[in-house]
């Protein structure tokens, strides 16, 4: 479970989480979803339908959720590593840091004379 989720489902055994009907169509039995991750209680509320439905909208229209890096499970980049992927991304007009992973690995390729 991630730092964010983990965050959020103690706040709700907590009480200070309460949990909403769905945004989308109103059931009770809901997920909370996460715009971004390095803000763990802002949610909204969304049945499993509507959550996955949602994260495919976000992929299809190319959007990232801050926070949440594709990563092995158990690996986390600290504090600088999050400054100099920052840096790099504005220094190379990157949008998400999944294009500067693609970008690294094509220059290692390259350099390494690999290839898929």
């Amino acid at each position: 479970m991630t730092d964010a989720r983990s965050a959020m489902f103690n706040a709700v055994v907590h009480g200070k989480l309460v949990r909403q009907p769905c945004r989308d169509c109103g059931v009770l039995k809901v997920e909370g979803h996460h715009y971004d991750y390095n803000c763990p209680l802002d949610v909204i509320w969304l049945c499993h339908k509507h959550h996955k439905a949602e994260h495919v909208r976000l992929r299809r229209e190319g959007i990232e959720v801050p926070g949440r890096e594709h990563a092995p499970i158990g690996f986390r980049f600290t504090e600088q590593d999050h400054k100099l992927i920052d840096a790099l991304k504005a220094k190379m007009g990157l949008q998400s840091t999944s294009d500067l992973v693609r970008h690294g690995l094509r220059v290692l390729a390259e350099k390494e004379g690999v290839t898929a």
